[in-house]
């Protein structure tokens, strides 16, 4: 499998929370503009009843309306530009649970693109209650469901994921830094995912010196004192003087939010030691 289909396929895995295993297939990179609009049902008005068991309690607000929820999907399946992904956050409230999930998934992108594993856009497909949305050339569990869409005043507030809201699963935190011999470290997103289990952990690095950054020997140490290994790193490992990359890590199942991340490194043959830790959550 080429590194772009990969990166489409491992795209997928995490947007598709609900959905199970994802097998890996490259995509075409379907243009999202050629996308027809949707045909959406609003949830019944008049459901008050408790929600199934393993379900949770729909998202406050607003039923969509039809086009709000279009551009937001729109801006959700474009992996290859992460900068389509970031501008798209304007159609949802701030600090929603849709600007949240569509800001993790735009810091994804990123990461893959520096890596220089930009997947192609996925395409999405109205169905009568909200939309699908799919790799180029999709196979069975490669797919996820988007539903009940809210707003507030016009911009998305949430949705559901096969029938479950991912909004307590997400955190967001671009104030939360730490520094070392000159490398800084920010927490942009993290992300427990609702099948899969496993945390996903956006952060960006800033350096003032050619530096070494030990992605793949990051740590998270969970509230109750566990210390887990990084399962998955993409990103830039080695930074020249003032550069900056975004970089995703992803922890086993079952890691919760509310931990530290660990990440260490070297500056320049090894003049001095990174020691980097950030709370997350």
């Amino acid at each position: 499998m080429s590194e772009r289909g990969a990166a489409a396929a491992l795209v997928l895995l995490l947007l598709a929370t609900a959905c199970g295993p994802v097998e890996e297939h490259p995509g075409s990179g379907n243009p999202l503009e050629d996308a027809p609009g949707p045909t959406m049902s609003p949830p019944p008005a008049d459901e008050t009843g408790p929600p199934e068991p393993g379900k949770d309690e729909r998202p406050i607000g607003n039923a969509a309306e039809p086009e709000d929820a279009t551009e937001y999907m729109m801006a959700l399946a474009r992996f290859d530009d992460p900068e389509a992904m970031r501008r798209g956050t304007a159609l949802a409230v701030e600090d929603s649970a849709a600007h949240l999930y569509l800001r993790h998934f735009a810091q994804v992108a990123a990461a893959l693109d520096e890596a220089g594993e930009i997947p192609d856009a996925a395409s999405v497909e109205p169905d009568a209650d909200g939309f699908e949305v799919c790799p180029a050339e999709p196979a069975p569990g490669t797919c996820a469901r988007f539903t009940d869409f809210t707003t507030e005043e016009g911009l998305v507030t949430g949705f559901r994921i096969d029938d479950i809201d991912p909004g307590e699963r997400l955190v967001s935190a671009q104030d939360t830094t730490a520094g070392s011999a000159g490398v800084e470290a920010r927490l942009i997103t993290a992300y427990r995912s609702i099948t899969r289990d496993d945390l996903v952990v956006t952060a960006e690095f800033t350096t003032t010196d050619d530096t070494d950054l030990d992605l793949p020997g990051a740590s998270y140490t969970t509230p109750d004192g566990e210390r887990r290994l990084v399962s998955e790193a993409i990103g830039e490992y080695r930074l020249e003087a003032g550069r900056t990359t975004q970089t995703m890590l992803t922890f086993p199942a079952g890691t919760p939010l509310g931990g530290r991340l660990a990440v260490g490194g070297c500056l320049a043959e090894c003049s001095s030691r990174v020691d980097l830790e950030i709370p997350v959550g």
